[in-house]
């Protein structure tokens, strides 16, 4: 046999898991864009959630003010 042509079992080991890894990394990259350009939502929700409490905070503060008159 020729040695230019005969693969060996590391060779072949070797090639998958460069493969892997460039493909992983390809999907990292595709990931952390994904991320950076998706709107976060949670931030809306929080605000919302906090100023939701802030008016009940208010309306307690109101009757406070009335039963003092």
């Amino acid at each position: 046999m020729d040695d230019k042509k005969e693969l060996t079992v590391g060779k072949i080991v070797k090639t998958t898991l460069v493969v892997i890894g460039v493909l992983a990394a390809i999907c990292a990259v595709a990931y952390a864009v994904y991320r950076y350009f998706t709107p976060d939502y949670d931030d809306d929700f929080d605000d919302d959630f906090d100023d939701a409490f802030d008016d009940d905070d208010d309306l307690f503060d109101d009757e406070d003010d009335d039963s003092k008159d």
